[in-house]
């Protein structure tokens, strides 16, 4: 009984660290499914993306989430930075990749 709020506090921390580590993983397990649909483009031999909207918000959503947990006190001993850098990365490619589409298009 003497360590009975040192052992409470653990354990609200260790609550908390699962529940972030569970939203990841989830978060991990839906980008899995993530399939990006190519179109042929007019009457060229050419594919080129298409219906990336749903992904983009997906994605916007997914790194706020991680940005929101990455400033919890509670994820210490949780490597989040490196699964913020790939959500990052994955939209700057993303959004380089539509931008080239466009300017490829117009030609």
């Amino acid at each position: 009984m003497d360590f009975k709020d040192q052992i409470r506090d653990i354990s609200e921390i260790g609550t908390k660290e699962q529940s972030f580590e569970k939203v990841i993983l989830k978060m991990k397990q839906e980008w899995k499914l993530v399939k990006f649909e190519l179109i042929l483009f007019r009457d060229t031999e050419t594919y080129v993306l298409t219906d990336l909207e749903p992904i983009q918000d997906k994605l916007d959503e997914d790194i706020t989430k991680v940005l929101s947990i990455s400033s919890s006190p509670y994820v210490k001993f949780i490597d989040i930075a490196s699964w913020k850098q790939q959500l990052q990365r994955t939209s700057d490619i993303i959004e380089l990749w539509v931008k080239v589409q466009k300017v490829w298009q117009y030609l």
